[in-house]
Formats: C-alpha cells, structure tokens, sequence
C-alpha cells in the first residue's frame, strides 16, 4: 500500500471520526468504529484498490449518524471550541472596526491633543486617537474582556456541559427503578 492510498484512508477515517463527534459518540465507541473502518478500509483496499474502497462506503456523515445513534446525552466539546474561536474572531473583528470607526470620527474632527475613549458596545474598551504632526497619526484600540467573555459563552452554549449533571442525576433514578 502506497503513501497515497494511507492518506485516502485516512482521511476518510478522520471525516467519519468528525461527524461521529458531531453526532455526540462517546471517545471509547468512536475509537472502536475508526479501528473497525480502518481494518475494513485496509481489507478492501487490498482487493480493489483505497479509492474504489474509500468511494464504496457513501455518505461518511449517514454512516456515522446510523453508527452513532442518537445519544445526544454528553456534551459536544469539539463543537463549543469551534464556537468560541469564532465567536472571539468575530467579536474582535467588529470590535477592531468599531475602533477604526471611532478613530476616523476623532481625525474628522481634528484635535490637536492625543484623544481617548471607549467603545459603548465593548465595556472595558479603550480607543486612543492623537495626531502626529507629520508622521500622520496614533490609533490603539484595546476591546477589553468582551471577545473572551462571548467567546466562553459560546463555548459553553455549543457544547452543553450541564449534560454531564443531568446524566448523573439520571442514574440514581434509574438503579432505583430496578429495585422497585
């Protein structure tokens, strides 16, 4: 097997691992049923080559999902980290741009001292203005706590921890049921 037909394996292995995750499987299954692919992907490579083998499994998302089940009862870390990190790119970037906004309205003006304030839609902010006599100008801008506390709000929305509560409290209900 060459270098090329592993990558094509691979590849196919860690997509269905993505969507597995995506569909809430547990670490312990999803490395069952990536090991399982794999032994699978290696065996029929063996006979008609890792393209037609890769291309012969279909939908790696359907698979996964029908693998996976619909559990759905333990959080989605993955999920709440590609949220954060957009979010707190998002958030900065309109931060930065609100920034720029305030320092072409405060050079529109026209001080002849150094300017400063703060963002209304960013508490914490700071935007400095000051006019350089001629170099040009100054511009800072400091968006405070703002991109992280959106960022762990969204983490903490998208990937749902207080699943992990509510399973625990299942579990006493569920063994004394067993008893009465």
């Amino acid at each position: 097997m060459n270098l090329i037909d592993r990558s094509r394996i691979e590849r196919a292995v860690f997509t269905y691992d993505s969507w597995l995750e995506a569909h809430g499987v547990r670490t312990k299954r999803r490395r069952d049923l990536r090991r399982e692919l794999r032994a699978n992907l290696f065996d029929a490579t063996d006979e008609q080559g890792a393209r037609q083998a890769v291309e012969a499994l279909g939908s790696l998302r359907s698979m996964a999902s029908e693998a996976g089940g619909a559990d759905g009862t333990h959080p989605r870390w993955s999920a709440g980290a590609v949220a954060a990190v957009m979010a707190f790119g998002l958030v900065s970037a309109l931060g930065l741009l609100a920034g720029v906004w305030w320092a072409d309205g405060a050079r529109a003006v026209g001080p002849n001292q150094a300017v400063s304030g703060s963002l209304s839609l960013f508490p914490g902010s700071m935007v400095g203005y000051e006019s350089l006599a001629d170099e040009g100008f100054s511009f800072e801008v400091s968006l405070g706590p703002a991109p992280f506390v959106v960022a762990a709000l969204a983490f903490v929305l998208m990937s749902r921890p207080w699943r992990l509560l509510t399973k625990r409290a299942e579990r006493p209900s569920e063994s004394l049921g067993n008893y009465l």
